[in-house]
């Protein structure tokens, strides 16, 4: 059996948390074993995680107490790192690489580093800082590691110079999904919308983080666009984040607090899908969104900005849309994307574009394999 160290797990429940889980419950556990390595107090997924026979290390986060994070990771390697043969190590950003750097100084012989974004993911200072740590560590990058994935090309060319991204050590990992569990279904919708309490109005859905990547206030103004052209329209809001104040702030102050929902972190994201007739995602940048191939295999239309990457247009369904263009001019894209785009089982679209789950996990089973 191999043993794979996976880090990069937040305690919330988000796009790379989803694509973790998503293969580790379609790999063979007979032959890999994952443990994770988590610098929080709390990790996603880890009653399941510890149900597939994982084990969770929590370390300090270095946000919280950075000499005693630092202390943490090291002693955690010290004692360790020999009984993996490999560390799969997820990312966003590359403004820290303790991880990878610390599982080859103590001898982890595999070291997998995987792209999950395409641009900087903080502003202000912060941003400034961690960028050009992500910058000075990507030139490190490509003599730590043994192998570089990335969930789309946007990704990789983030994280890597193109002499990497033109060898064989180079791989694009779909961001693969249960294409049966997200399938449309007439049935499920009826049932779903009936006890959302929604009748006839047009459900526009948006899932992902409330925070600056997501652009949620100007999603907003989107709706709120669309609603002054169809009244009869609802918004739900799955997922919270830094900007949720911001958020129902600009709802209240526009008076939509009964068009609306503000649905949390659900775990029936898959049903909730049913229940839209839209799906909207205005983010200023990402690697491959989960929830755009999740919205797809849903037959949802999907109404997204022109600075995701073109690879996640992997049925008809999706529309782009610049982001310098107005919140009218958003909805009346909107409103011609759900005549032009009726909903359908979208299923054998996704399967043969390669992100059925069931399929992408055999494959990466035999790459951790090698």
């Amino acid at each position: 059996m191999k043993k794979i160290l996976v880090t990069g797990m937040s305690p919330n429940i988000g796009g790379v948390e989803t694509f973790i889980m998503n293969y580790i419950r379609n790999l063979n556990t007979e032959l890999l074993s994952f443990d994770f390595w988590c610098n929080n107090r709390k990790c996603a997924f880890q009653e399941e995680i510890i149900k597939h026979g994982g084990t969770v290390y929590h370390g300090y986060a270095r946000s919280e107490n950075p000499i005693q994070s630092q202390k943490d990771i090291t002693r955690f390697f010290s004692q360790y790192a020999k009984k993996y043969d490999c560390i799969w190590s997820n990312k966003c950003m590359l403004n820290n690489i303790d991880d990878i750097k610390l599982a080859k100084k103590y001898g982890i012989p595999r070291r997998i580093v995987h792209s999950h974004s395409s641009s900087n993911m903080e502003r202000g200072m912060k941003g400034f800082v961690q960028g050009m740590l992500h910058t000075i560590n990507k030139e490190q990058i490509p003599s730590i590691s043994t192998d570089f994935w990335a969930c789309s090309n946007a990704a990789g060319r983030w994280f890597y110079p193109p002499n990497i991204m033109n060898s064989s050590k180079y791989r694009v990992i779909p961001n693969a999904i249960d294409t049966k569990k997200f399938r449309f279904d007439l049935t499920k919708r009826k049932r779903v919308r009936h006890e959302l309490g929604l009748l006839d109005e047009t459900v526009i859905g948006f899932v992902g983080r409330l925070q600056y990547q997501k652009n949620p206030v100007f999603m907003l103004k989107v709706f709120e666009a669309y609603h002054q052209k169809n009244p009869n329209s609802k918004l739900l809001v799955i997922g919270t984040g830094v900007l949720e104040a911001d958020c129902k702030m600009f709802v209240q102050q526009n008076h939509l607090e009964e068009s609306v929902s503000f649905l949390g972190v659900r775990n029936d994201v898959a049903d909730l899908y049913q229940a839209m007739d839209a799906f909207l995602l205005p983010s200023r940048f990402e690697g491959l969104p989960v929830v755009l191939v999740e919205a797809q295999a849903a037959g949802l239309p999907c109404i997204v900005s022109q600075a995701i990457t073109q690879e996640i247009a992997i049925t008809d369904c999706i529309q782009f849309v610049p982001l310098e263009k107005s919140p009218e001019a958003w909805a009346d894209t909107i409103e011609k994307k759900i005549q032009e785009c009726p909903r359908k089982d979208r299923q054998a679209e996704i399967v043969a574009a390669g992100y059925d789950i069931q399929n992408a996990a055999k494959k990466l089973e035999q790459l951790l394999l090698e």
